[in-house]
């Protein structure tokens, strides 16, 4: 790619023009914010007073309304002769004196106060002198001058006809402010947005060659970070699971070695029984190092399994007798079980299989409570052989079941009996291989059982 010559005009027109038309359109979107917050802050202050004035006018409008109900009510109390008028008289009185404050202490524009404040004013003044010559009247149980009811009679309802109206008056002018900052609110970013969609397609117009060419090979690249990425892992994790299933092999030499040295009186037989069973898992060694020598030379990093026809019930036996020093080496028992009466033959690794199963027991060795036997079966089902191995160790919870089979998930209880988190997915790898299923059934304290089915060949699954 050459190098970019910062003097160079962009593609298809001169850099000054496209600098200053850039500036421009920058200059009025930002005059365009700045519009925007005058509008919105002066708009929130108007609608501030304006909410003030409606709360006042509708407080205002409830307190005459409350006087002329008292007032008509201490009428009646007259008319009837019941008592409670004195209460009422003062209840009328902190009304007036309440209006009278409210009144005086309202918020109103000049033009406002100009106008109407004064006479708001005078009147709560005129309804607390003309209740004073009704006052009395009250007081002393008799009806007070029928002028001086009716005039302040008149007076209020004036009163709440005026407050009414500057209530509607408030909410009317929050309408039309609500309508104006609504449409101010979408003509500025709609103007914004157009300049900045002007502004996007300018830039997009000067440098869509460079961006192509930046595209493409960045497509390139990542195309084959992503393969070797796949590479790598598949590897990694390939070489992860062989750690794994060498440790098993490795132990169990180990320890047979280890049991027969210690033993200066071991016959040859038992000399013998011991040999076999490293042989044995020397071969299992030998077998991963050849895989491991395969994938180093497959190109996509994955291991090729072996297909040919294999005797399931020949490789739970092997796998049995590779595991049992092993089991019994941590205390415990291997109790097996093989259907060896119905033939259970499919397509497949006979290695792989058997490393799978070792797999399994090896996990079921690491949680078996001492002195309870793990279980290995085989049993012929209608299309499938079915393995199965049960411990009776403190099981997994519900939420961890689900996630056993992962690589490098381990449940607390794993972790503080060791192990590297691989046994339970080496097995379900195996297994996906040869197109069967695995899953694990557990109920805590009752231990975990890991259930594997395998199709058989089609001769074998059509006998009786």
């Amino acid at each position: 790619m050459a190098a970019l010559d910062p003097h160079r005009p962009a593609s298809g027109g001169a850099p000054s023009a496209f600098r200053r038309t850039l500036a421009a359109t920058g200059l009025l979107a930002l005059a365009a914010l700045v519009a925007m917050a005058v509008v919105m802050t002066s708009g929130l202050a108007r609608a501030d007073a304006l909410l003030e004035r409606l709360r006042s006018s509708q407080d205002q409008l409830a307190q005459v309304t409350r006087i002329q109900s008292d007032v008509n009510r201490m009428r009646a109390d007259v008319a009837t002769g019941r008592p409670g008028v004195a209460a009422r008289v003062v209840d009328v009185e902190k009304a007036l004196d309440a209006y009278r404050r409210s009144v005086a202490q309202e918020i109103l524009g000049p033009e406002e106060r100009s106008q109407t404040h004064a006479g708001e004013i005078a009147d709560a003044g005129a309804l607390a002198r003309m209740f004073t010559t009704l006052r009395e009247p009250f007081l002393a149980g008799t009806a007070p001058p029928e002028v001086a009811e009716s005039a302040f009679e008149a007076l209020t309802d004036r009163v709440v006809v005026r407050e009414r109206a500057e209530a509607g008056a408030a909410s009317l002018a929050m309408s039309d402010l609500r309508r104006t900052i609504t449409v101010l609110a979408v003509a500025i970013p709609t103007f914004i947005a157009l300049l900045g969609a002007a502004g996007a397609w300018l830039m997009y117009a000067a440098n869509r060659d460079l961006e192509h060419q930046v595209g493409a090979r960045t497509s390139e690249i990542e195309a084959g970070r992503a393969a070797l990425a796949e590479v790598d892992a598949n590897r990694r994790l390939f070489f992860a699971r062989i750690g794994h299933e060498l440790r098993t092999p490795a132990t169990v030499i180990r320890g047979e070695a280890e049991v027969v040295l210690r033993d200066p009186a071991a016959d040859v037989e038992r000399l013998r029984a011991s040999l076999g069973i490293v042989a044995a898992n020397s071969q299992v060694l030998q077998r991963r190092l050849e895989d491991m020598l395969a994938l180093a030379r497959a190109e996509d990093g994955r291991i090729a399994i072996r297909r040919e026809p294999v005797d399931l019930a020949e490789v739970a036996h092997r796998a049995a007798a590779l595991a049992e020093p092993y089991v019994r080496a941590n205390g415990l028992q291997l109790v097996t079980d093989v259907d060896s009466v119905a033939t259970s033959r499919l397509d497949g690794d006979a290695s792989w299989l058997q490393q799978a199963i070792l797999a399994l027991v090896d996990n079921a060795a690491k949680f078996a409570d001492p002195g309870e036997p793990i279980r290995l079966t085989l049993s012929h089902q209608a299309t499938a052989a079915r393995i199965t191995v049960a411990d009776s160790g403190p099981g997994v919870e519900p939420c961890d079941l689900a996630n056993i089979f992962d690589p490098w998930r381990q449940t607390a209880a794993g972790r503080a009996r060791g192990g590297s988190g691989l046994g339970l997915s080496v097995a379900r790898w195996v297994v996906e291989q040869h197109g069967g299923d695995i899953r694990a059934q557990s109920s805590p304290g009752r231990g975990l059982t890991v259930v594997i089915d395998l199709p058989l060949l089609a001769e074998v699954a059509a006998r009786p």
